[in-house]
C-alpha cells in the first residue's frame, strides 16, 4: 500500500476553488466545522464544512434546484476531501452574506 504525502491545499481551499470555477460571479464563505465532529466515527474521512455561495446563477431557482445546479457543476465533492457539507445558496439581493456560526473558525471569506 503506497502512501501519498498530504496535500498542501486544504479541503476548504479546494472547495472554494471549485466553487469559484463553477460560479465565477459568486461571493463565497467557507467555514470549517471539524472541531464539532472530532468524535464522529468517520471524522477522518474528510472535512466537515459550511459553504455559503451568493451567485446570480441561483436567481429564480427553488432551493432544491440550486443544490442540483451546484452538484452538476461540482460532481465530485469527495475528490475535494469533503466528507460533510452544509450549503446556503442564495441569489444576490436575497439578504446579507451570513456570518459563520460563532464556534466555527472561518477558512476563507471573499
Amino acid at each position: 500500500m503506497s502512501s501519498h504525502p498530504p496535500s498542501p491545499v486544504s479541503p476548504a481551499e479546494r472547495l472554494e476553488n471549485a466553487l469559484r470555477q463553477a460560479f465565477p460571479d459568486a461571493r463565497v464563505l467557507i467555514a470549517n466545522d471539524e472541531a464539532r465532529h472530532r468524535r464522529h466515527p468517520e471524522a477522518a474521512r474528510g472535512a466537515h464544512l459550511h459553504a455559503t455561495v451568493v451567485s446570480g446563477a441561483f436567481e429564480g431557482l427553488a432551493p432544491t434546484a440550486r443544490h442540483r445546479l451546484l452538484y452538476r457543476r461540482i460532481p465530485s465533492l469527495a475528490g475535494l476531501g469533503v466528507h460533510a457539507l452544509a450549503l446556503r445558496l442564495q441569489a444576490p439581493g436575497e439578504g446579507p452574506l451570513p456570518s459563520p456560526p460563532p464556534s466555527v473558525p472561518v477558512e476563507d471569506l471573499s
